[in-house]
């Protein structure tokens, strides 16, 4: 994501909207993201699960150590102090290494308890929880705190020592001095109002304590997630309520409320981006992103294309030789300066100019145009897999529907079943009180047997309903397993798709810029032709430089017609405006006012021949 940024350069580029790959739209995203993401963490995980686990990996660790003390029976005992050493569970490599017993014996054929085979399906299941924690570490490091702490924040902006000192002195003589009795109503009321600069100072303060807040967190979330042994000091205390449903816990307190915890400090490293990000837009305002550029990619043909934006105007390396300030015609429209008329050949070579610049602006918009059907090109090949990706988007929810919907029937068939049993065992409890025989005692006994059937009925249901949630349950979990990668290759192509359509809008805007050049050459070629027919007509040799006028003339327009942004009949000037060329195509900007009528005909005509006069003095006089 930063391949487009510059590092060099700490100056954000105005007017960029926040089109900018860390824009604060962007970052409010990846938060919104890495929650969801929580969601789903949360949504999967079962403490009961883990519990049952763990008890299993505490006796099997007991079991191969049993001179050692096994800790702490209940939950009052284990908070007793004791010097004893306990066996304790304090590692995923513990946890490991107690239930690697279990796992040799499996792989022996040995014969486990329900229990152990569960505990060693349930170890598969923690580890995956584990990676998956892990996974959300790294993408709010890559894509929340790193960005925040690149593009907002300065470290440069830290509130002075001093300037609090000075507040705070100011604010302790306030109360010191005894407010005269002469000041009433507003001005008693301004003195506590903050001023700007103390209220930005503020801002600062607790932007910089988020910032450390954040870094104390993030160290703790990492301590979390080693193999080592875990630090109580690590833990926060608001997962410590998570372990309240359970007893005898000691054993493997801090494996048990890892991943509460984990959670809990997702949570609020969340609440710290928030306000990080809000706190930064109230300071750094239109400055953010701090340090990210994006660099225009420019194709090679761009290197040649002619922009007002970058150049003064569309005259070529002759411009050098226009008329200085001092050689200009004069300002005043009543008496303008005559000057002697130059050679037609000299004449000639303007109109060739002309024809070479409206070649130069034809093969410029041709690249510009190239290089737009490439975006385009690209920007419909990554639609089309937005498309198949956001379609994807929907298989997750499906899979959770599908999930939730399993799991509500297999429980509601549960308690139905619950019930069913509850009767029957009434049933058979009237059964041993009544006479054998009797009428009563062969209605309990039908009863009983109504209910047997009913029970072997349910009990098949609940099976086939717990195993099609094994199957749901298992295409969920691998879905959430991909779901981070997933969301962060669809974050990056949605930055491309922004990139490109970003570059699109700049080459078609230049586009329109050449094609207005363009449009006013093509609706001005016809003046061009009238104004040097009336030098050719006094030259000698008139009907061989018409012949080369109008040749060059139709050159022109074949050129203007073949251009593709011509065809869509847009009009940027109307063939009724009076407009100098002179002053678009030749890089020449007449100081005489425009005057309507034929005063301005000739005035303008009388500056086009002392421009070209200027550019050919050289060889007039030769």
């Amino acid at each position: 994501m930063s391949e487009n940024l510059d590092p060099e350069d700490e100056t954000h580029i105005l007017g960029m909207d926040g089109a900018g790959t860390n824009s604060p739209e962007s970052v409010l995203g990846q938060i919104t993201a890495f929650e969801k993401l929580l969601r789903h963490a949360i949504s999967r995980f079962s403490k009961e699960r883990l519990y049952s686990m763990l008890q299993v990996a505490a006796e099997e660790q007991r079991s191969a150590n049993p001179s050692l003390p096994r800790g702490a029976k209940t939950a009052a005992e284990a908070k007793k102090p004791s010097t004893a050493p306990t066996l304790k569970l304090k590692s995923m490599d513990q946890l490991r290494q107690s239930l690697k017993p279990l796992m040799k014996r499996e792989e022996k054929n040995v014969k486990l308890s329900d229990k152990e085979r569960q505990a060693l399906k349930h170890l598969e299941t923690f580890e995956n929880d584990y990676k998956y924690l892990g996974n959300l570490k790294r993408h709010f490091d890559d894509n929340i705190h790193s960005v925040l702490l690149k593009d907002y924040f300065d470290p440069a902006d830290r509130p002075r020592r001093s300037a609090l000192k000075d507040r705070a002195t100011d604010s302790n003589d306030k109360k010191v001095t005894p407010p005269s009795k002469n000041i009433k109503g507003k001005n008693s009321k301004r003195g506590s109002q903050p001023t700007e600069e103390e209220t930005k100072t503020a801002e600062m303060q607790k932007l910089f304590a988020i910032v450390t807040q954040l870094e104390e967190l993030e160290r703790k979330w990492a301590g979390l997630l080693k193999d080592r042994e875990l630090n109580p000091d690590d833990f926060d205390p608001d997962s410590s309520h998570e372990l309240m449903t359970f007893s005898n816990y000691s054993a493997f307190e801090p494996l048990l409320r890892l991943v509460p915890d984990a959670f809990v400090k997702c949570y609020n490293a969340i609440d710290m981006a928030k306000e990080w990000l809000n706190l930064a837009k109230s300071i750094y305002g239109d400055r953010l992103p701090l340090k990210s550029r994006v660099k225009e990619q420019l194709p090679k043909s761009r290197e040649n294309t002619l922009s007002k934006s970058r150049e003064p105007s569309m005259v070529s390396q002759s411009r050098e030789s226009t008329v200085s300030p001092k050689e200009q015609p004069p300002k005043t429209p009543e008496a303008p300066k005559k000057q002697p008329s130059p050679d037609p050949e000299e004449r000639m070579k303007v109109a060739n100019e002309y024809a070479q610049q409206a070649k130069e602006i034809k093969q410029n918009i041709r690249d510009i145009g190239e290089v737009i059907h490439e975006n385009e090109i690209k920007l419909e090949t990554l639609n089309e897999e937005m498309q198949s990706l956001e379609s994807r988007e929907g298989r997750i929810d499906e899979l959770t529907n599908n999930f939730e919907q399993v799991d509500s029937k297999l429980l509601h068939a549960q308690k139905e079943y619950n019930t069913f049993l509850y009767e029957r065992q009434r049933t058979m409890e009237n059964l041993n009180n009544v006479r054998r025989g009797s009428e009563e005692h062969g209605e309990l006994v039908h009863r009983a047997n109504e209910f047997n059937a009913e029970l072997t009925k349910r009990q098949s249901a609940l099976k086939i309903l717990e195993y099609k949630k094994n199957v749901v349950q298992e295409d969920y979990l691998l879905e959430l397993e991909l779901r981070p990668n997933f969301i962060h290759f669809l974050g990056d192509m949605k930055q491309q798709i922004d990139d490109i359509k970003t570059v699109i809008k700049g080459k078609q805007t230049e586009k329109q810029e050449l094609e207005k050049q363009l449009a006013l050459l093509k609706t001005n070629t016809e003046k061009i032709k009238q104004q040097m027919q009336r030098y050719i007509e006094s030259s000698e040799d008139s009907e061989n430089l018409t012949r080369q006028l109008s040749r060059l003339t139709k050159e022109i327009e074949d050129d203007l017609n073949s251009i593709e942004g011509m065809e869509s009949e847009r009009s940027f000037v109307s063939e009724s405006d009076d407009v100098d060329l002179s002053e678009y195509i030749t890089g020449f900007k007449p100081n005489t006012p425009s005057v309507k009528g034929n005063n301005s005909s000739n005035t303008k005509r009388d500056q086009v021949t002392y421009h070209i006069q200027s550019r050919t003095k050289q060889s007039v006089k030769t």
